[in-house]
């Protein structure tokens, strides 16, 4: 699954209080084993609640790629 719509479920779940240990279990159990690690959740839970909704990847900061 795309990682993006991914990260709306964990946002529209986060919005209704669901827990991220819930959200990582139930996400497995709908769409397959190991689809969403429950740390992954709790982070992106920490960004939500820091008031940043933005579903993009952030700049990791390594090398610019010289291809």
């Amino acid at each position: 699954m795309d990682k993006t719509k991914m990260r709306v479920i964990f946002e529209y779940e986060f919005r209704r209080g669901t827990n991220a240990a819930q959200i990582s279990q139930n996400v497995n159990e709908l769409f397959s084993k190991d689809v969403a690690n429950e740390r992954t959740v709790r982070q992106w839970f920490e960004k939500f609640r820091s008031g940043d909704f933005d579903l993009q990847n952030e700049s990791r900061g390594g090398p610019e790629s010289k291809v």
